[in-house]
């Protein structure tokens, strides 16, 4: 169908897309993200993740290493944007 190349488009644009925005408003500092923030996330760790590496929550990403599983760094990471 067509839909297919479409939808592979905009899966491609969001994955560009930052996880979040940070705002320094002075007195107080903001966090702009989409969907709501986790006790888990860590922004630091945040900060340092591959954005295109992750398409979807739905799908989690290929190990770096061509292993069938992520190794435990890469599922943490993975778990800082679910």
């Amino acid at each position: 169908t067509r839909k297919a190349p479409l939808i592979d488009l905009f899966k491609d644009i969001f994955s560009w897309l930052p996880l979040y925005s940070y705002v320094d408003a002075g007195k107080c500092k903001i966090i702009i993200l989409h969907g709501g923030i986790s006790d888990k996330i860590n922004l630091k760790k945040l900060n340092h993740i591959s954005r295109n590496r992750y398409v979807s929550i739905e799908v989690s990403p290929q190990s770096k290493t061509g292993a069938k599983r992520l190794t435990e760094e890469e599922e943490n990471e993975y778990r800082q944007i679910q």
